[in-house]
C-alpha cells in the first residue's frame, strides 16, 4: 500500500511537470507585431520550464537586439542550406535609391517552416500577420499538427487589398485588441468569429503605466534634452513619404513655431543618418531619438503634439493622452485613416493645413478637450499579456 502511494506521487509529480513543460516558437517580422508580443515573450521566458524559440526577419531583429531578447534568423534553422525563395513577379517593386528589390514581406520560404517544425516540435507557434513567412510557419504548424496562432496587431480592420486578408486564415486562432476588430473581421467573412480571441494588446495594455511613471524632467534629462525647451515629436514608417512629410512640418516650424524643438523618432528598420542630414539642412533646432536612453513613448510623452503618416505610434500617441496631427500627402484618403475618422486626431495636407491644426491643439482648449473625451472610447483592454498566455497554455495538450 505505502508503494503504491508513493508511485500514485511519483505520476503526479511526472505529469505536472510534462504539463508545465512547453515549447513556444514565435516568428515574427514587423516592429508593431514585434513590440506588441514583447510582454508575452518576456513572461514566457521568465518561467524556466518553458522554451520560447523566437525566429525573427525584417524590422523585428534590431527590436529584439535593443530588448536583450534571444533570436535566431531563417538560415539558422537550415545550417549549410541555400534559402530557396519565391516570390510573385508583380510583387517586385523600385526604390529610386536602391533600384529593383524583392521586398521580404511577400518573399515564401515554404522549405523552411516545414524543417524547423520537424525538428524542433514547439507545442505551439505564434506569428505576426504581415508577412508571407509568417504565413509560411502557420501552413507548416497544422499540416503537422501543432496549434497555430497569430497576432493582428493593427487597431483597424483590414482594407479588402491588405495583406492580412491574405495571412489570417492560415491560422487556428488569431488574437485581437478589441471586440470591435473581433467582429469586423467575422462579418468580414476572414475568420470565424469562434476562432477570433479579443485578448487585448499588450503593447497598448502597458501604456497606462508608462503614462503613470511618466516624469518630463527626468526623462528629458536621461536623454540629454533641456527641461524648459518645449518639443514635437514626429515618428516615421518605413517608406520613402516620410522625407516630403518631414520636411513640411520643418518648414512650418521654421516659420511659425520656432521656439518648439523636433524629436525626430526613425522607425526601427531606418537610417538614423538620413534623417540627421535632412535636419541639418532644415536649418531647424532637431534631434534624432536614441532608443537606447529613452523609448519612443517617453518622446511622445514630454512632447506637445505627435505628427506622423499613418505609423501605430499614431494610435499609441492617442492612447498617451497626446494631441496627434497626421501629416498626408495630398492625395491621400483621409477617411482610410482610423484616427481621423473616429474624431481622435486632425490631418494636414499642406503648410497651411499644418499651421491651422498645431494652432487649434495649442489654441482651442475645447477643440483638444473634445478630442480627448472620444479617445476615451478606445482605452485597450487590460491585461492582454496574461490573457495571451492562459490561451496558448489551454492549446497545449
Amino acid at each position: 500500500m505505502y508503494l503504491k502511494t508513493i508511485l500514485t506521487l511519483f505520476s503526479i509529480v511526472l505529469l505536472t511537470v510534462n504539463l508545465s513543460c512547453a515549447t513556444f516558437m514565435f516568428v515574427l517580422f514587423d516592429a508593431g507585431e514585434t513590440n506588441g508580443l514583447l510582454p508575452v515573450i518576456k513572461k514566457l521566458r521568465s518561467d524556466k520550464k518553458n522554451k520560447v524559440i523566437v525566429v525573427s526577419e525584417g524590422a523585428s531583429t534590431k527590436i529584439l537586439i535593443r530588448k536583450g531578447i534571444p533570436y535566431c534568423r531563417l538560415r539558422d534553422l537550415v545550417p549549410g542550406k541555400d534559402l530557396e525563395i519565391s516570390v510573385s513577379a508583380e510583387k517586385i517593386e523600385f526604390n529610386h535609391h536602391a533600384g529593383y528589390y524583392l521586398p521580404m514581406r511577400y518573399c515564401s520560404f515554404s522549405d523552411i517552416p516545414d524543417i524547423a517544425i520537424r525538428n524542433i516540435r514547439p507545442d505551439t507557434v505564434i506569428t505576426g500577420l504581415v508577412s508571407i513567412m509568417e504565413k509560411n510557419f502557420l501552413d507548416a504548424g497544422r499540416k503537422f499538427g501543432v496549434p497555430v496562432c497569430g497576432f493582428y496587431d493593427f487597431y483597424d480592420l483590414p482594407s479588402k487589398n491588405s495583406i492580412f486578408r491574405k495571412i489570417i486564415p492560415s491560422a487556428d486562432f488569431i488574437f485581437v485588441s478589441s471586440n470591435d476588430i473581433k467582429s469586423g473581421i467575422a462579418k468580414s467573412g476572414i475568420m470565424d468569429e469562434k476562432r477570433i480571441i479579443s485578448s487585448g494588446h499588450p503593447n497598448f495594455s502597458r501604456l497606462d503605466s508608462i503614462k503613470k511613471g511618466f516624469k518630463r524632467t527626468d526623462v528629458l534629462l536621461k536623454a540629454g534634452l533641456n527641461p524648459s525647451k518645449k518639443y514635437f515629436t514626429f515618428t516615421t514608417q518605413y517608406s520613402d513619404r516620410n522625407d516630403e512629410l518631414l520636411l513640411l512640418l520643418m518648414n512650418m516650424m521654421k516659420s511659425r513655431f520656432s521656439d518648439y524643438e523636433l524629436m525626430i523618432a526613425p522607425h526601427p528598420n531606418q537610417d538614423s543618418e538620413h534623417y540627421k542630414k535632412l535636419g541639418i539642412k532644415s536649418g531647424i533646432k532637431f534631434h534624432i531619438l536614441d532608443r537606447s536612453k529613452i523609448s519612443v513613448y517617453e518622446a511622445m510623452l514630454f512632447s506637445d503634439i505627435v505628427f506622423t503618416e499613418t505609423s501605430t505610434t499614431g494610435f499609441e500617441a492617442v492612447l498617451l493622452d497626446k494631441d496627434l496631427i497626421h501629416i498626408l500627402l495630398a492625395d491621400s484618403k483621409v477617411e482610410k485613416q482610423f484616427n481621423i475618422r473616429n474624431n481622435l486626431a486632425l490631418y494636414a495636407r499642406n503648410e497651411i493645413e499644418l499651421k491651422n491644426a498645431v494652432s487649434e491643439f495649442t489654441t482651442d482648449s475645447e477643440k483638444a478637450g473634445r478630442i480627448r473625451e472620444n479617445v476615451k472610447r478606445c482605452y485597450p483592454i487590460s491585461g492582454a499579456d496574461e490573457k495571451m498566455i492562459k490561451f496558448l497554455y489551454s492549446l497545449i495538450k
